[in-house]
C-alpha cells in the first residue's frame, strides 16, 4: 500500500475473534503441498477475493498424476481448497475434493474430518494443513473405486422418480429436486415454468435455462446422477452452502441406489 492510499475497513468483529490472515493461510497451504512432496510450481492455483478482500477462496489443482478417469471419459482432478474471511462472515474451511473438469463440479473427499469448518473465535487455531492434505490423498485413492462402482450401478426411471420426489425433495427442496430430474432427463438445467404449480418435483413444468456440460441425455448410472447433484450444489450462491451441498451427495446417492420404484416412469415437461 502506498502512503497516499487509505485503508478501508471491511467489517467489525468482537475482540474475542481470532482471524487468520489470507497471506498466512496461503503460506501454510504452500507448506502443506511441500509436506506431501508436491512442488508448488507444478500446481495450478486460483485465488478469488470478494470486494475489498474480506473473503478469499484459494484452490490448488494437484498435478496430473493425482487425476483419473472414472470410466466416463471425463477426467476428474484433485484439489486442495481453503476458504477464509477476515471479517468473520465465513467460517475458515479446509477441504480436499475431486473436480470433474468438463463442468467444474466438485465432490468432497472423505469424512467431515477432511472438510473442516472452523468458527472464528478466541479458540481458533489453524489446523495442520499438511496432515489434512495427506489424509485426503490417502482417502482419494480409496474413493476411486466408489466412483467406478457408481458408474457400474444402473438407475431405473422408477428409482429416479421415487428418489427425486422423496429423499432429494426433503433434503434440498422441490426446486433443486425438479432441476436434478430435468438435468438427468435432458442434460439441461432449468427453473419452474409455473412456480405455484401443485405437482411432485418430477412432474413440474420446467423452463430450460442452461446446458449442463458433460451431462448425459438420460440417467444411465448413479455416477451421472451424482454429477447432476454436484452441478446443483456448485450453483448455490453462498460458498458455505456449496460445501454443505457437496457433503450431502454421498448419502443422497446411497439413498438413490436403495430407492424402491414407487410409480410409473415419467419425464419432466420442459418448455
Amino acid at each position: 500500500m502506498s502512503p497516499d492510499e487509505l485503508e478501508t475497513p471491511v467489517g467489525v468483529v468482537s475482540k474475542r475473534y481470532r482471524l487468520v490472515q489470507h497471506s498466512y493461510l496461503f503460506e501454510q497451504a504452500l507448506e502443506a503441498l511441500k509436506g506431501v512432496s508436491v512442488n508448488p510450481e507444478d500446481v495450478a492455483a486460483e485465488v478469488a477475493l470478494s470486494p475489498y478482500g474480506s473473503r478469499m477462496s484459494l484452490s490448488f489443482e494437484l498435478p496430473d498424476r493425482f487425476s483419473y478417469d472414472p470410466g466416463d471419459g471425463h477426467k476428474v482432478a484433485l484439489r486442495f481448497v481453503c476458504i477464509n474471511s477476515v471479517d468473520g462472515t465465513h467460517r475458515l474451511t479446509i477441504r480436499v475434493g475431486w473436480f470433474r473438469l468438463v463442468c467444474e463440479n466438485g465432490l468432497i473427499v472423505g469424512t467431515s474430518r477432511l472438510s473442516q469448518n472452523l468458527i472464528h473465535s478466541e479458540f481458533l487455531e489453524l489446523p495442520n494443513l499438511a496432515e489434512i492434505l495427506r489424509d485426503g490423498l490417502s482417502l482419494a485413492e480409496k474413493e476411486k473405486s466408489v466412483y467406478k462402482k457408481w458408474i457400474q450401478t444402473s438407475v431405473s426411471g422408477g428409482q429416479l422418480t421415487s428418489w427425486v420426489d422423496g429423499p432429494l425433495r426433503r433434503k434440498w427442496g422441490a426446486l433443486a429436486a425438479a432441476r436434478t430430474y430435468l438435468i438427468c432427463q435432458s442434460g439441461w438445467d432449468g427453473r419452474f415454468a409455473t412456480p405455484f404449480e401443485k405437482a411432485p418435483p418430477h412432474r413440474k413444468q420446467m423452463e430450460v435455462t442452461t446446458r449442463v456440460p458433460g451431462a448425459p441425455q438420460m440417467p444411465t448410472n448413479a455416477y451421472s446422477v451424482c454429477q447432476a447433484l454436484a452441478w446443483i450444489a456448485k450453483e448455490r450462491r453462498d460458498l458455505q452452502e456449496q460445501v454443505g451441498g457437496m457433503r450431502d451427495i454421498p448419502d443422497l446417492i446411497k439413498r438413490l441406489i436403495h430407492a424402491t420404484p414407487g410409480r410409473p416412469d415419467s419425464v419432466a415437461t420442459a418448455v
